[in-house]
């Protein structure tokens, strides 16, 4: 009897000990979670802030290849320019001729 009694008593503090473990490892997990909720929230917003700087450097872009462009067709609609493809024509048409050896 006197042994159950020991064997009881140590059982009772292992209980003990393994509780308290438990706690702190309840404890730990809990401010990992938060921890990792805070840095997932920072991580979103500064997706968000990545994505609104790329959309705006596209519309920049955008706007930028179409002034681009509209330069080119008033450079094309110059005297001078269509002057110069016309003077150009027979010399393009020669080019398309192979090469004698």
């Amino acid at each position: 009897m006197a042994r159950l009694v020991r064997l009881q008593g140590q059982t009772d503090w292992r209980c003990g000990v393994l509780t308290g473990e438990n706690s702190g490892l309840w404890a730990e997990n809990a401010a990992l979670r938060k921890d990792l909720e805070e840095q997932r929230a920072r991580a979103q917003k500064g997706l968000a802030a990545a994505r609104e700087q790329v959309e705006e450097e596209r519309a920049r872009a955008r706007e930028e290849t179409a002034a681009a462009w509209g330069q080119l067709e008033a450079f094309r609609r110059t005297r001078r320019y269509r002057l110069a493809t016309l003077l150009g024509h027979p010399l393009d048409a020669l080019r398309r001729f192979p090469s004698r050896p």
